[in-house]
C-alpha cells in the first residue's frame, strides 16, 4: 500500500500542469514519478502518514501543448479509510513563450483494490493558477478541476478542466 501511495502521490499534486488555450478548455498531462518518495508514518495509528512525492509531466493540449512540468505534492494517506487527502501541491509549466505556476487547492485519492490488495488509483482536485505570462496570462488567477489515474508502475494521467 505504501507503494501505490508513493506513486500516487505525485499525481494529486500536478492537478493544473497547464492552462487552456482560448475555445480549449481541457488538456491532459501525462507523468512520470521521480526520484525516491518518502514515506512518513505518524505514529498515532497504522497505516496513516505523510507521503511526498515528485513528478515531471507532458502537457497534451492548451497553449502549453508539448510543454514540461515539474512538481511537488505531500499527502496524508489514511489505509484504514482506503484515501488520502491532499496537503498540499505545486507546481511550474513551461514551453517557449509560456510559463505558468500552480497550487493545487484540494484533492482526494481513493485506492483501487483488487483481490485485497492495492492495484492502483484515481484522484480528484481542484487548483489555482497563480502566475501565468506569455501565451498562457490570461490564465492568472483561473481555477482548474483535475482527475487522475495511475496508468502504470510510477506513471498517471491527469485531466484538466478550466473552471
Amino acid at each position: 500500500m505504501k507503494t501505490q501511495l508513493r506513486f500516487a502521490l505525485a499525481a494529486l499534486g500536478l492537478a493544473l500542469a497547464a492552462g487552456a488555450a482560448v475555445g480549449q478548455t481541457t488538456w491532459k498531462t501525462h507523468c512520470t514519478n521521480i526520484g525516491p518518495a518518502s514515506s512518513e508514518p505518524l505514529g498515532d495509528r497504522e497505516g496513516h502518514g505523510l507521503s511526498v512525492a515528485n513528478s515531471v509531466c507532458t502537457v497534451e493540449g492548451g497553449p502549453f501543448n508539448g510543454g514540461v512540468t515539474t512538481q511537488q505534492v505531500i499527502w496524508e494517506g489514511d489505509q484504514a479509510k482506503g484515501a488520502s487527502t491532499l496537503l498540499s501541491g505545486d507546481g511550474v509549466t513551461r514551453k517557449p513563450g509560456a510559463t505558468s505556476a500552480y497550487r493545487n487547492t484540494a484533492g482526494t485519492l481513493t485506492y483501487v483494490m483488487k483481490d485485497g490488495k492495492p492495484a492502483g488509483w484515481t484522484a480528484s482536485g481542484t487548483s489555482v493558477i497563480t502566475i501565468a505570462v506569455g501565451e498562457a496570462a490570461s490564465l492568472k488567477g483561473k481555477t482548474v478541476s483535475w482527475t487522475g489515474k495511475a496508468t502504470g508502475p510510477r506513471t498517471f494521467v491527469i485531466e484538466s478542466k478550466l473552471d
